[in-house]
This record gives structure tokens, C-alpha cells and sequence, in this order.
């Protein structure tokens, strides 16, 4: 006959089920970054495999997206050379990571790709690009100073649609951003890269984590002086699958532009930020590609809504915020009647070559183990091709001048390359990184194909 202790420890057996259930993810999880670079490779491309699964369940995101989401390593690893074949001098790198380390693959054209093993972390790692990023705002100007503690105030009086940015408190002093800048190039650009980096013109990243927020432009590839944007362009991917994509060619032309510049209307809160370089910038696009700058009140979402599918241009100029918390529903671009939101574009089936988010923490959002959720992934869910978006809060007067840089570009190269040349242009006006590197292309790497006159 059972005794009593025998029916309470019988009581206990779901209570440790439970238990063994909830850790199991993290005590049967295969290690990623092994020795072996044969294995490692089958396990780092089954690791993004999993990772593009997860993010589209964890965002709805649009079931179109499974076709980017590769089936098997194999389907993977045969993909890149046609992919690199593209565009001459170019390599892709392939970041991955398990609990100990980061580890990353680097192929270029004809050769076998090469493995390291990183000793960092993916959380410190998120953590040194955070403490990266403050490193820069805390040597901002005076001027960019005053513009990020007025937008707070506007972010406190809106939280109810945007939650505060969640980071890692770093106080000034800390470090200094040269060794901020060394240890984290170190992370990204391996010891084993470094050579081979030496002659590439363009750069494709499958990123993990922040990457995507980091100012990679004034990372150091090499032991030398010189900086990425000194040596090549970059260009990241939203998931390993998209080298799989049909070939992407660039002529630098618009049939469909569709632009807007510093909306105005609804909002009391922005009535203090009047951005009249914004629309400026606005007009100096519509005159350099054609059609009209819809500028101030009749910068309206109905028209966004309206011209957006069969816009092969989208440009915005304007006020953002974004939302690290819920940023498909918190982030949002201010039109003139209403907010555009990052969940609201992220359906929508759009024909844009290019999309341009000239507006503040347009590339920042919720960040994941696959990336950051944002506005810059949300266009490209929604088809667009390449997505030019910002890492924080940005000057006007020099963000003018970027984009004017980089548009008057984009007809002799695509974007990518037209952004690198635009930012050591600004850069001999404004040499602080705060005013030019935070600035990123988001998407496939583009060909350019000149246009027959």
C-alpha cells in the first residue's frame, strides 16, 4: 500500500517536469562556434536558419517571408557565389553565436571561406555597440544636445505610444571611445579577415544582435588607419536567405518618386521642431528625380497609403521616433494627419528600388537574436529593395547635406556606394561621427547597370 510520502512526492513529478521543460533549451543547445570549421559551418547556417523561422513568429510577419528562409546548408553555401558574382571585389560575412562566443565566415569569390572563433559574447557584444553609441551622443554638440533632450520631452509626453529606449547606462568617462572603436572592430573584423579585407570595395553582412545599430563606417577593418568608410561599402541582409534573391540591378533612374518633407499638422508636440532643412532636402530630391516634394500639411498618410505600392522611390524627410519596446506598433514616422507606424507598412506590397528614412532612429527597434525589428526591416518586408535608415537622433543641417551628397549618386552607383562617398563628403564639413556615421543601407547588395541615354 503507497504510504502519504509516496503520493507527495508523486505530486512533485510535474513541479520538476515543469522544470526540466523550461531548461531544456538551454541544456540540449548544441554549441555553434566548435572548433571544427567544416562543423561549424553546417551548424551556423542551420543557426540562421532557426533564427529566421523565430523571427517571423515572433513579429507575424507576413508568410511571403518563409521563401526567405532557407531549406538546407547546402542551398545556403551554393547560393553565395552567385551572389558575390554581382558585384566585383565584394565579400559576405556570416555572423553566428551559441552561448560562449561569437563566431563568423567570410567568403570571397573563388576561395574557400574563412572561419573564426570570436571570444565575446552576443549579449557583450550588444552591450560594447550600446556603449559605443553612447560614447558618440555623450561628445555630441551642444546642438544635437538640446534637439535629443527636447525630443525626450516629446517621448515622455507621448508614452503612450512610445516606451523610452531601453540601454545599458553608460557613464560619461567610461571608456574612451578609441578603445570602444578598438574592441569593437576587433569583434566584427577578426584577426583572420584582416588580410583578405585588404582589396574589397563592397561588404554584405547577415548581422546578429545590435550589428545593424552600430556605426560600422569608423570601424577599423585592419591594423592600419584607415576606416570602412575609408575602404569599402556595407550592406546588411534581414535574413541569410535573401542571397538566394534574384539579381538586383541599379540604374539609378525613378519613374514613380514619391517624397516627403517635414510634415506639420497634427501634432502639437512637434510644433516646437519645425525641420525646414527636411523639407528643403525634400525638394531638392523631387527636383533632382522629378515629381513634387509633398511638404508641411499636405504631407498626409492617405497619400503615403495612396502612392506607396507603385512608388519606386520612397523618400521621407521627417520626425521619428523609435520604440524599443513594441516598436511594430511604438515606432512611428509623423505625418502631417497622423503617425506612419513600423506595423502598419510591414503588409503592404511595395515595387521600391529605394527606400530613404531621413528622419531620426529609423534604423534603431527591438533587438533580437536575428536583428533589430524596425522600420528598416518592416520595408523590406514589404519588398523593397534597399532601405537607407539612421542609428539615432540626427542633425538636419548635416543630414541635408548627406542626402544631398548621396542622392546626386545614386545615378553612377548603387545605393550602398553612394552612401559611403556621401559621408566622407559631409565629413570634411561636420568631422564629428555624430552628424555622418550614423547612417545605414539596409538590404540586398545592388549591381549598377548604366542607363541607355
Amino acid at each position: 500500500m503507497p504510504t502519504g510520502k509516496y503520493w507527495a512526492s508523486l505530486r512533485l513529478v510535474p513541479i520538476v517536469i515543469l522544470q526540466l521543460a523550461l531548461c531544456w533549451p538551454a541544456l540540449g543547445r548544441e554549441a555553434v562556434c566548435v572548433d571544427n570549421a567544416s562543423d561549424a559551418l553546417v551548424r551556423a547556417v542551420e543557426f540562421h536558419r532557426d533564427l529566421g523561422h523565430e523571427i517571423l513568429q515572433m513579429k507575424d510577419l507576413p508568410e511571403h517571408l518563409e521563401l526567405r528562409v532557407y531549406r538546407s546548408t547546402a542551398e545556403f553555401v551554393n547560393a553565395v557565389p552567385t551572389y558575390l558574382a554581382r558585384v566585383p571585389n565584394s565579400a559576405l560575412v556570416l555572423y553566428a553565436a551559441d552561448d560562449d562566443h561569437v563566431c563568423a565566415f567570410m567568403w570571397l569569390s573563388g576561395r574557400t571561406p574563412a572561419y573564426a572563433k570570436i571570444p565575446i559574447t552576443l549579449e557583450a557584444l550588444n552591450d560594447l555597440i550600446s556603449d559605443m553609441r553612447a560614447a558618440i551622443a555623450q561628445g555630441s554638440p551642444e546642438d544635437l544636445k538640446v534637439a535629443s533632450s527636447q525630443i525626450e520631452v516629446l517621448r515622455a509626453a507621448r508614452s503612450q505610444y512610445s516606451a523610452p529606449p531601453v540601454r545599458r547606462a553608460t557613464p560619461l568617462g567610461l571608456e574612451a571611445l578609441s578603445d570602444l572603436k578598438a574592441r569593437l572592430s576587433n569583434a566584427i573584423f577578426p584577426e583572420a579577415f584582416r588580410d583578405s579585407l585588404s582589396g574589397i570595395k563592397h561588404l554584405t553582412i547577415v548581422p546578429l544582435g545590435a550589428m545593424t545599430e552600430m556605426p560600422i563606417a569608423i570601424l577599423h577593418p585592419s591594423s592600419g588607419d584607415k576606416r570602412v568608410v575609408d575602404l569599402f561599402s556595407v550592406n546588411y541582409l534581414s535574413f541569410a536567405g535573401e542571397v538566394r534573391d534574384p539579381n538586383f540591378e541599379w540604374n539609378g533612374s525613378f519613374q514613380h518618386p514619391l517624397i516627403f518633407g517635414n510634415p506639420r499638422g497634427h501634432d502639437p508636440y512637434w510644433s516646437s521642431l519645425d525641420l525646414p532643412n527636411a523639407e528643403a532636402e525634400a525638394e531638392s530630391v523631387a527636383q533632382l528625380f522629378g515629381g513634387n516634394a509633398i511638404v508641411r500639411e499636405a504631407a498626409k498618410l492617405g497619400v503615403f497609403y495612396d502612392d506607396a505600392r507603385n512608388a519606386d522611390l520612397i523618400y521621407i524627410a521627417a520626425h521619428a521616433l523609435a520604440d524599443e519596446q513594441d516598436p511594430l506598433r511604438g515606432s512611428f514616422i509623423a505625418f502631417a494627419d497622423g503617425d506612419l507606424s513600423a506595423g502598419s507598412v510591414k503588409n503592404m506590397k511595395l515595387k521600391a528600388k529605394l527606400v530613404v528614412l531621413s528622419a531620426c532612429q529609423t534604423g534603431m527597434g527591438d533587438v533580437v537574436r536575428g536583428g533589430v525589428i524596425g522600420f528598416g526591416r518592416t520595408f523590406l518586408d514589404a519588398n523593397a529593395k534597399n532601405v537607407v535608415m539612421t542609428l539615432w537622433k540626427v542633425n538636419d543641417v548635416a543630414t541635408r547635406r548627406l542626402m544631398k551628397e548621396f542622392t546626386v549618386r545614386l545615378s553612377r552607383m548603387p545605393p550602398a556606394e553612394a552612401l559611403r562617398e556621401a559621408q566622407l563628403a559631409t565629413e570634411v564639413e561636420f568631422p564629428k561621427p555624430v552628424y555622418w556615421a550614423g547612417f545605414g543601407v539596409y538590404g540586398n547588395q545592388a549591381a549598377f547597370v548604366e542607363t541607355r541615354r
